[in-house]
Parts: C-alpha cells; sequence; structure tokens
C-alpha cells in the first residue's frame, strides 16, 4: 500500500506513491497543528486529532483505491460502502444537538473521478434490477468528486399534486421558522409515504425547511438491498457500482 498520512503544523498531507509526492487534505480542515492519526479500523476512516480545533473524520476509502491505473483513466466509479438504513429512536431530545460537528451523510456516498472536464453533462442513475428508480445531476469538475444518494426513488407528479405542492409551499413561505430541535423526532412510516428527497420522513420536523421536496417529482425511501448506480456521462454509461443498502436492526418497529 502506497497510501500515507502525515500530520504537521500546518494539517494533514496524503501521498499516493509511498512518499514521493505529498498533497494538502482541506475539504474544510484549518491550518492547524495535528497531533495524532487513526485510522478505524472497521470504518475505513481517517480520524485527526488537532491542537484546539476538534477532532476531524474523513471516508479515506476512495484514496484506497486511487491507484496510479485509476488516475491514468479517463473515468473511474469507486466501490460503494455499504450503507444502514439508520431510525433515530423517538426522543425529545438528543446529545447532538450540544456539539457543532455534523454527522456523516445520512445517504449513501458515491464517489467517482473525472481524469478531465468533460463538455457532455454527467449523472448518476440508481436502478432497482433493470428499473431505473432516480436520477442525480453530478458535478462535472476534473478530480476526484462525491455525490450523496438518500437511498429513495422518485416519481412524476401529476398536474394535481404540483397545484397542491404550490399551494402548500405557499403556507410553509409565510410561516415563521422556528428553532424546534426539541420537536424533532424520527418518524419512518412506510416505504409508500413520501418522503424528502434525502428520505426523511416529511412528518419529522415541524417547520419544513425550503428544499426538502421537489415540485415535480415525489421521493419515498427504498426498501433494504442491493441497488444497481451508473455513471453516465453524455447519454453513456461509462461504469458501474453495486450499492448494498441494511436494514437497521436495532430499531424494532
Amino acid at each position: 500500500m502506497d497510501l500515507l498520512f502525515v500530520g504537521t503544523d500546518l494539517g494533514v498531507y496524503v501521498s499516493l506513491d509511498g512518499g514521493a509526492r505529498w498533497t494538502p487534505m482541506r475539504n474544510g480542515v484549518p491550518t492547524i497543528a495535528v497531533h495524532d492519526l487513526v485510522i478505524h479500523p472497521r470504518e475505513n476512516d481517517l480520524v485527526v486529532g488537532t491542537h484546539g480545533r476538534g477532532v476531524f473524520i474523513a471516508d479515506i476509502s476512495p484514496l484506497q483505491e486511487l491507484t496510479e491505473d485509476v488516475l491514468a483513466k479517463s473515468v473511474h466509479l469507486f466501490s460503494v460502502e455499504p450503507k444502514v438504513q439508520w431510525v433515530m429512536p423517538e426522543q425529545p431530545a438528543v446529545s447532538a444537538q450540544n456539539f457543532e460537528g455534523e454527522n456523516e451523510p445520512y445517504g449513501a456516498v458515491v464517489h467517482y473521478y473525472l481524469k478531465d472536464a468533460p463538455q457532455e453533462e454527467v449523472r448518476l442513475e440508481i436502478f432497482d434490477r433493470a428499473r431505473l428508480i432516480h436520477e442525480i445531476p453530478v458535478a462535472a469538475s476534473p478530480g476526484l468528486q462525491r455525490a450523496d444518494w438518500g437511498m429513495v426513488r422518485r416519481r412524476p407528479r401529476s398536474d394535481e399534486e404540483k397545484t397542491a405542492w404550490d399551494k402548500r409551499r405557499g403556507y410553509l413561505s409565510a410561516d415563521v421558522e422556528f428553532f424546534d430541535y426539541y420537536d424533532t423526532v424520527e418518524v419512518p412510516g412506510s416505504p409508500e409515504d413520501e418522503a424528502d428527497r434525502w428520505g426523511r420522513s416529511l412528518e419529522t420536523r415541524v417547520h419544513q425547511n425550503p428544499g426538502v421536496t421537489d415540485r415535480d417529482w415525489a421521493y419515498y425511501r427504498v426498501t433494504p438491498g442491493t441497488y444497481r448506480v451508473a455513471l453516465v456521462v453524455g447519454g453513456e454509461t461509462v461504469a458501474t457500482q453495486p450499492i448494498v443498502i441494511s436494514k437497521d436492526h436495532w430499531y424494532d418497529r
């Protein structure tokens, strides 16, 4: 393995070639002294301990797959880590509300690599067996990129549903947003209940923030199972990977 990490007084640096060349790892990490590094043996996450600026955690699985052969390719779609469809237990308050950090994305994270910026549209397509259930426009910038799939399928809304959506948005836009953390509980519902675009129940929050639903599409949670993601460039599928979604067995419905 030629992948190396080092913590310095100026941050974290990574090498893909056994230390011959080093690149700073940024992505929100400030210029700060790093006092400790550890790779979690189960999660494949790099845990970074800093001097006075908290702890940072990064998924390094795409870097472990980013070999010289991959860098020589024009396009590469990385393996997707299995994802648990977590359900938060019903409770009025949680300790996470007292911290500034954020949890990992709820959905499955898809990493891809583009050697050059294509002129055509780039998107991800999600399949349940042979059936296309979702499309996600993604960045066409060169380099290592990522996108999140909220473990949802979608269907087009009818004209009547679009009218109802417009009416609902009018109500919400006139409503005053308020701090409702203590009223926020997970209501998982069934796969037939409409969810937001990230797979969260629409009954979870008292006040829905703008952008959680879409006027043209209705979203629904997928059930646990194996799905397939395709990287499409200019209308042509260039790579595919399986995505395994597991049930949250800690939550007894």
